[in-house]
């Protein structure tokens, strides 16, 4: 009976190693998380167009490494620090940023829409503001 009971004990024990909970516990850290970026993009869809996939490509750029009793859960994921604790975006080509304001220019450049600047005066000088659809009377977002 007494060596039924130590085999039990051992298995338990076995179960318990500091190196085998700090897995276990890896994982379903590693499994919440790539759980949160799925239900994040559900609850959060892209305004304009179709998704892009991008928090599904983050829960599958997310690993998960043990080292002795240390779990270590890592996203690296390009742009993902940007929208969790934001920065300043820079345009990658040309002077300006395209930002969409309106379905028309869902994944489009502002060059390739030939948009006119929109000009106000402010503090006396002329300055663009925006860019418009031609015809829109020199108002964004508005056809």
């Amino acid at each position: 009976m007494s060596g039924d009971l130590l085999a039990k004990v051992d298995a338990i024990r076995e179960k318990l190693a500091p190196g085998r909970i700090t897995s276990l516990v890896g994982n379903a850290v590693l499994e919440q998380r790539r759980r949160h970026f799925t239900e994040y993009s559900r609850a959060h869809p892209r305004k304009f167009g179709s998704s892009t996939g991008y928090y599904q490509r983050a829960a599958g750029n997310t690993t998960m490494t043990v080292d002795g009793t240390i779990a270590s859960v890592t996203t690296t994921h390009i742009g993902l620090n940007q929208r969790i604790y934001g920065g300043l975006i820079v345009p990658r080509r040309g002077k300006y940023l395209t930002i969409p304001v309106d379905v028309q220019a869902a994944n489009r450049s502002a060059r390739s829409m030939n948009l006119v600047p929109v000009i106000r005066y402010i503090g006396g000088k002329a300055r663009m503001v925006a860019l418009a659809l031609p015809g829109a009377n020199g108002k964004p977002g508005k056809r």
